[in-house]
């Protein structure tokens, strides 16, 4: 899926980058201006959770932006 997004992007020129990584512990070395999380956070117990939650805040920066796609409201802390 990665492959087909980064052929999908320099096709229609657009400049991204698709990465593969833990969510949980994404690290600081590296930020990004964008993040998009598709149906992964309602997945996760609560600890884990606030352990994706620390791993965003790590990998990004003051004016990032994160979204998050939540398939339904019905769930357990939403």
């Amino acid at each position: 899926a990665v492959e087909q997004a980064r052929r999908n992007a320099k096709a229609q020129g657009v400049n991204a980058r698709f990465e593969v990584a833990d969510a949980l512990n994404l690290g600081s070395s590296t930020t990004y201006d964008t993040i998009v999380d598709s149906a992964l956070f309602h997945i996760f117990d609560d600890r884990d959770r606030a352990a994706y939650v620390r791993s965003l805040y790590g990998a990004t920066h003051p004016g990032s932006v994160v979204h998050v796609l939540a398939l339904s409201d019905a769930g357990r802390g939403f």
